[in-house]
């Protein structure tokens, strides 16, 4: 299957909610969000140059340990996407430590491994500190990854919505975010239809080089994006039979989303945690 349908796919699998038991199914949809914006957060700062990855390895744990312990499972993520999976980290990776800050600062004392030397002049310098601060990265995406995809995973999109507009978000671009996210299984859905509608036909995407592929890739996504325009001509349709109306400021819903006590403690660990290791914490730079 293309690399291409692979992606989409798992850009569907991603974004798809799926109810289970645990906490993590219970908890307001703001409070996964501030787990999210703590991640990015602490992310940020501990994995800048001058921290050891052991600062955020612990991140790491706590996150992994708060998602697999609130009923969340990645091993069906790990067993379809291993092999992407595999490649986007590893690509990290090897950017952050050979091409990062680091390896480019000349006022940083290296603690050189190896280099690549040639025609008098250095290409790449595989250095410890190189190492840490791509493991350290790679923790950090990684962090994010599954902050992120517990969010989405376990989060009705509608709920989600409400709660942001509970914080002022326009009712519109509530709608515009739920529909975008909702819209993920669709384009998914029919890509992969019109996929192996064109295998049938005996079409190889993968067949040939240069402007040969993107002749290819055309075939597919020509048809695509012409269902896609029906469909959003169609929704358009929609909403305007049944009175949609964004001037609108009073809305009800039927299901309400509240705070339970577990909410506001995990709030209050993520901005205690955020505070205090930003505030007794100094980077330590290199040199």
């Amino acid at each position: 299957m293309s690399i291409i349908v692979k992606y989409v796919q798992l850009a569907d699998y991603l974004t798809k909610y799926t109810p289970a038991k645990g906490y993590l199914y219970r908890l307001n949809p703001l409070t996964k969000l501030a787990v999210v914006i703590a991640n990015i957060v602490l992310g940020v700062y501990l994995s800048s140059p001058g921290f050891s990855f052991l600062a955020m390895l612990g991140v790491f744990a706590a996150t992994f340990t708060f998602v697999a312990a609130g009923g969340f499972s990645f091993s069906e993520l790990i067993r379809r996407q291993w092999s992407l999976l595999v490649i986007f980290f590893g690509l990290i990776f090897l950017a952050n430590t050979l091409l990062g800050k680091t390896a480019f600062n000349p006022n940083l004392k290296l603690t050189v491994i190896y280099q690549v030397v040639g025609f008098n002049r250095v290409w790449l310098t595989l250095s410890y500190q190189g190492l840490n601060d791509g493991v350290s990265a790679t923790l950090f995406y990684a962090s994010i990854f599954i902050a992120i995809v517990a969010l989405v995973r376990t989060t009705r999109i509608s709920d989600l919505a409400y709660s942001l507009q509970s914080l002022g978000l326009p009712f519109s671009i509530s709608l515009i975010f739920t529909i975008t996210i909702r819209s993920v299984s669709l384009v998914s859905g029919k890509l992969v239809t019109i996929y192996n509608a064109q295998r049938s036909r005996g079409f190889e995407l993968e067949k040939g080089w240069g402007a040969d592929r993107i002749r290819n890739i055309a075939t597919i996504f020509r048809p695509l994006v012409t269902q896609l325009l029906r469909t959003a001509y169609d929704m358009s349709i929609i909403f305007q039979s049944r009175g949609l109306d964004f001037s609108s400021k009073k809305r009800t819903r039927l299901r309400e989303v509240p705070h339970r006590p577990v909410d506001y403690a995990v709030i209050s660990v993520c901005l205690a945690a955020s505070v205090v290791l930003i505030a007794l914490v100094p980077p330590a730079f290199y040199g």
